[in-house]
């Protein structure tokens, strides 16, 4: 009904009782006609048998067969009678007439009817007086048989029908044409109304309705003629408003105009002023970085040679300052890097237990100066191989471990490691480092994670530091998908707690369901938490451990009787003697614990083992898990001499050519590289070291990017120009590490890049390594990824756990998909379309998650480094790259699925 209009809603009102009022009357015409008809019909036929009964009854009596048989050839045919016929009180038939229409096999449709012949005698009791006892006897001569035809009852009802259906449509239409008159009266003002509405929507005001109806709805039109004019005073009124306001706003536009000028002008300034900073920043790190990384490797040399206690201990003042003033310059460095959105992650698999133990190992130098306890937990069920960025996770430990040191005097800091949840994808990490120190207030809570704040104030500072650590750490937590909480109350100490999401690798090598067990250990201490450390230090080496906490007066007596107790299944015993008081050389002497292998772990690097009937062997407490792993293996130690240690790794002698302006540098490169057993020559300046380059051969070419007459890259390609051929690699040195620097010279075409200060590591691992120049094909490359395959089989076996048929069905997806994904590809490129070149890159990223795709996944994390950040061509460059490597994807795809199908048949 609410989607009806007025109009057939009064339709409707009215033509429904009209409708069903004749139907109910028709209907009940219908049905009385018919039933009249049939009584009649069903009527005659009783009056006709009754008469040829009364006729039938006197020949029938006296056996006159012929004059029945005459009356019932004159009843057939009349009144719709059929079939006749008369039967004596026997069953026999006495006589029978048919009309010609009759139909033996259609009796059943035919109207029925038998009446009985009855007799009637008078009997007398007295002849003589017959009115007196009079009584009559009634007897049944026979029967008479009538089919009567309905046809005259159907033509009657066929009529009545027809009548009535005229009769209800002549109501209905003189009904339906009243109703349309009166709704039209009704309706017709209303419309009326609805069209000056129109009116008033297209901005027609002023009109009005004439003449209004005498009634309700004249009241409605009177109203919205006031109202029409009201909204058209109330227009006019507004278009004044408008003309004032559009004056005023054109005078705010000129006024904006000339601001935006001003604005545009200190955009300018702006943008010119990030640049020099940028610049500024750029040249900085090389100027102070180039001064500490002559400064790091000339103690560490110096450190290396011989020198007396008191010379040492100079060493490890300078070598500790300096540390701390590369970790202030890097801190500044990558705090402009989140600035300018220029800092990247890296995901990559690694050992997790690796990078914690070796983040303590680092700041265990601190905790020996200062008597506190620094305790490593890391629960069982935390897995060691995930896939993250390492170096990340390693600088924001390196922060809240060494803030925790650094803020407590007494009692101890522990960190501790567990699994907190467990996706099909991945895991989370939590890690808690908890200290004993100063606390933090609530009020510097607030402002804890703002970029150079710091909890003590500048008149009475103790702590040294840029106050960027903290803001760095949370910032590149949150870049690594994770979140850094902290509670702290002032002089109960501080409780950080650090939660990071991490991919799975692919196979934790150390993890296997197989591996054998492990010895049984028996880890004794006096101190709780530290108990509880060297337990998970030694599970994590893969023995079975029990441990008993210690009193410090009855501690012998207690280890006498556990070794006793347990001594059929032990293998090995542990003393922890951090905040034990025992005499270790009494215990081992011991002849309850002899032939049981013994290791005491102390923070004191320097401890002999003690002698005695069960040789102690010493570990440091801040061994690693793998050290303490092949310590239990086996405690036969091969020494390292002098000369192994300086001669490379794989015994292939390289000849380099080292050019630096810096003397320091260049004096500390050449002295670790001669340190390492390879020959170097040095050049201060490019002509000196192009004479060098044409009149020698290298198997490596070092240049500084930074220098005054040639700078490195020029050098570089004056090098190509001169010898094209020339096999051997050029690595860039720079200290300039903001806005994707090492991609920048990659792209110019270096093969290699170091960063200042040298990190010796990866210096050594560069020299010792198999250093290749790469292809010239403009995109960053690891030495050997030509030889690489497009498709790594294994590896991509692997990752679907061998299963032959997922992987054949993963590289079905992926060769239906690379011509779609070529084509978008050429599609972004020629359109310069930065967005649907990363939407690409990145659905080319998760193809690399469930197929070893090594090449292709180098090539896409290099261009998802780059977008936006650089031009047209060299985008283009990289993507043409993307398009070769996926070309050869399906090549090799091609090449693998006949022999996976045959293998899933």
């Amino acid at each position: 009904m609410k989607k009806l209009g007025i109009k057939y809603q009064i339709l409707l009102i009215t033509l429904l009782p009209v409708f069903l009022i004749d139907l109910f009357f028709t209907w009940s015409h219908i049905d009385n006609s018919i039933e009249q008809a049939n009584e009649l019909l069903h009527s005659k036929s009783r009056i006709t048998a009754r008469q040829i009964a009364g006729a039938s009854e006197f020949n029938l009596f006296t056996g006159n067969d012929s004059q029945i048989q005459y009356l019932l050839d004159q009843t057939a045919g009349n009144n719709e009678i059929v079939l006749a016929s008369v039967y004596n009180r026997r069953g026999n038939k006495i006589a029978e007439s048919a009309d010609a229409r009759f139909q033996h096999t259609e009796v059943a449709d035919y109207l029925y009817h038998r009446e009985p012949i009855l007799s009637q005698s008078i009997e007398y009791s007295d002849v003589f007086t017959p009115d007196i006892d009079e009584s009559r006897q009634t007897s049944t001569l026979g029967w008479v048989h009538l089919y009567v035809s309905r046809r005259q009852l159907q033509d009657t009802v066929r009529r009545t029908i027809i009548d009535s259906i005229i009769f209800f449509l002549s109501i209905l239409i003189m009904a339906l044409i009243l109703t349309v008159a009166i709704s039209r009266r009704i309706t017709q003002p209303i419309f009326t109304l609805m069209d000056h509405l129109k009116d008033v929507e297209t901005g027609q005001l002023g009109k009005t309705i004439s003449p209004t109806e005498d009634n309700e709805i004249g009241a409605v039109q009177a109203g919205f003629n006031r109202m029409t004019q009201a909204l058209l005073a109330n227009r006019r009124h507004l278009n004044q408003r408008i003309q004032q306001a559009t004056q005023q706003l054109n005078e705010a536009i000129t006024d904006l105009e000339s601001k935006n000028r001003e604005l545009g002008y200190a955009r300018d300034e702006a943008q010119h002023a990030n640049r020099s900073k940028s610049e500024f920043l750029a040249n900085m790190s090389h100027e102070i970085r180039t001064p500490i990384n002559g400064i790091k490797g000339f103690i560490g040399l110096l450190g290396q040679s011989q020198l007396d206690a008191k010379q040492l201990r100079y060493v490890e003042i300078i070598q500790k300052s300096t540390d701390d003033l590369t970790n202030i310059v890097n801190e500044i460095l990558d705090f402009s890097k989140m600035e300018s959105g220029k800092l990247h992650i890296v995901d990559e698999e690694f050992d997790f237990y690796e990078v914690v133990e070796q983040t303590r190992d680092i700041l265990f130098i601190n905790v020996l100066t200062k008597s506190i306890d620094l305790n490593l937990i890391i629960f069982s069920d935390t897995p060691r191989r995930l896939v993250g960025d390492k170096l990340r996770l390693k600088q924001i430990l390196l922060n809240l471990i060494g803030n925790a040191i650094k803020f407590t005097d007494h009692g101890r800091v522990v960190v501790r490691v567990s699994l907190v949840d467990e996706r099909d994808d991945g895991v989370d990490i939590e890690i808690v480092v908890e200290d004993t120190g100063i606390g933090i207030s609530a009020e510097d809570q607030q402002t804890l994670f703002q970029a150079f704040s710091q909890v003590e104030s500048s008149d009475t500072r103790r702590f040294a530091g840029t106050g960027l650590g903290l803001v760095i750490s949370k910032n590149l937590a949150s870049l690594l998908g994770g979140d850094i909480g902290l509670q702290s109350n002032p002089g109960e100490g501080s409780r950080f707690v650090l939660t990071l999401p991490f991919g799975r690798a692919a196979e934790d090598d150390d993890q296997h369901a197989d591996q054998p067990a492990g010895p049984k250990a028996l880890v004794f201490g006096a101190d709780e938490i530290c108990l509880m450390e060297t337990r998970t230090l030694f599970d994590r080496a893969g023995a079975i451990t029990e441990s008993q906490l210690l009193e410090k007066r009855s501690a012998i007596d207690t280890v006498m009787e556990s070794v006793q107790r347990n001594r059929s299944w032990l293998d090995l015993l542990v003393f922890d003697l951090r905040h034990l008081e025992i005499e270790v050389e009494r215990l081992l002497r011991n002849d309850v614990i002899s032939g049981l292998r013994c290791i005491i772990l102390d923070y004191d690097r320097g401890l002999d083992p003690l002698p005695g009937p069960g040789d102690a062997e010493f570990a440091s407490i801040i061994s690693t898990s793998r050290s303490i792993a092949e310590l239990i293996a086996s405690s036969d130690r091969t020494p390292i001499t002098a000369e192994a240690a300086t001669a490379p790794l794989n015994g292939d002698v390289k000849r380099v050519l080292l050019v630096d302006d810096n003397r320091v540098n260049l004096t500390l490169a050449s002295e670790l590289i001669r340190l390492w057993g390879h020959r170097v020559s040095e050049a201060e300046h490019g002509s000196e070291a192009l004479e060098i380059f044409t009149r020698e051969t290298f198997d490596l070419i070092i240049l500084d990017i930074q220098m005054p007459d040639i700078d490195g890259v020029s050098l570089m390609r004056m090098m190509r120009e001169r010898d094209p051929d020339n096999p051997a690699p050029i690595v860039a040195l720079t200290a300039n590490v903001l806005n994707d620097e090492a991609g920048r010279l990659l792209d110019l075409g270096f093969d290699y890049f170091l960063s200042k200060p040298i990190d010796e590591e990866s210096f050594r691992r560069l020299l010792d390594g198999k250093a290749e120049r790469r292809a010239s094909t403009g995109i960053a490359v690891d030495a050997g990824d030509e030889q690489e395959q497009s498709v790594d089989y294994a590896g991509s076996l692997a990752l679907c756990a061998d299963n032959a048929s997922l992987l054949q069905q993963i590289f079905e997806i992926i060769r239906r998909d690379i011509p779609e994904q070529r084509e978008q590809l050429a599609r972004a490129i020629a359109e310069s379309d930065d967005e649907r070149l990363a939407a690409l890159v990145h659905k080319l990223h998760g193809v690399t998650c469930y197929a070893s795709l090594p090449r292709l996944k180098r090539r896409v994390l290099g261009l998802q480094q780059r977008l936006g950040g650089e031009n047209g061509d060299r985008l283009a460059r990289w993507a043409g790259e993307i398009d070769a490597e996926l070309a050869a994807i399906e090549a090799e795809i091609e090449a693998y699925l006949p022999d996976l199908d045959a293998d899933s048949a």
